[in-house]
C-alpha cells in the first residue's frame, strides 16, 4: 500500500497537569483533512482544510471561513500521512532501537522505541520538544499503526509534560472531505 493514502487517526493526550484532549483526524492527501477536537466538559472544535481554504466551528457554532494566514501547527493537520510520520521520524529521531515483534490488537506488528529532540518555531514562538517515541509498524503492509509518545514541550519559560497515543487506521478508506460553505 503506499504511504500516500486516504487515512485517519485518533489522538489521546495527556497534559502533565491532569487535563487531557482527543483528536480524529482524516486525510485525503495531498490537501484535504478533517479534525475534530475533544477539548472536554462538552467543549469541542472541528477543522477542515482544503488545500489553502480553512475552515473551522466550536461546538454548535455555525463554520466559519478562516483566512489562510490563519493556519499555524494546531490548525494544519495537512501533514498527517503515514509517509509526512515517517519522514519526520528520520528527521527528528535519534537512538532508534528495535524493540521486536509484538502483536496489536489482532495485528501483527514490529516495535522500535527512539528518543526525539527537535524545536519548531512558528511566528516567532519557538518550542522545544524532547521525549521517548514507541512505535508500532504492521508486518503485512509496513504502515504505522501507533504511537506512544511521552514528552516534554518547552516554550515562553514554561515546560508541559504530555503522554500522547496515536491510533492510525483506516488506511486506504473511502474518505469524504468536502467544504462546509461555499
Amino acid at each position: 500500500m503506499p504511504l500516500h493514502q486516504p487515512c485517519a487517526l485518533h489522538a489521546l493526550q495527556h497534559l502533565g497537569d491532569g487535563g487531557s484532549f482527543q483528536e480524529t483526524i482524516e486525510v485525503i492527501p495531498p490537501d484535504r483533512t478533517h479534525a475534530t477536537v475533544d477539548l472536554g466538559g462538552g467543549l469541542s472544535t472541528e477543522f477542515i482544510l482544503i488545500g489553502d481554504a480553512r475552515y473551522s466551528k466550536s461546538g454548535d457554532a455555525p463554520w466559519t471561513k478562516l483566512p489562510s494566514a490563519n493556519a499555524t501547527p494546531s490548525t494544519d493537520t495537512s501533514g498527517m500521512t503515514p509517509a509526512k510520520t515517517i519522514e519526520e521520524f528520520r528527521q527528528y529521531a535519534s537512538n532508534a532501537r528495535l524493540l521486536g515483534p509484538e502483536d496489536l490488537d489482532g495485528v501483527p506488528t514490529i516495535a522500535y522505541q527512539l528518543n526525539i529532540n527537535h524545536t519548531i518555531t512558528v511566528k516567532g514562538r519557538t518550542t522545544h520538544i524532547s521525549g521517548l517515541e514507541k512505535i508500532w509498524v504492521a508486518v503485512s503492509d509496513g504502515l504505522p499503526r501507533r504511537e506512544d509518545t511521552d514528552q516534554t514541550m518547552e516554550f515562553d519559560g514554561r515546560s508541559i509534560v504530555s503522554k500522547d497515543t496515536v491510533l492510525l487506521y483506516d488506511y486506504g478508506a473511502d474518505i469524504m472531505i468536502e467544504a462546509p460553505l461555499p
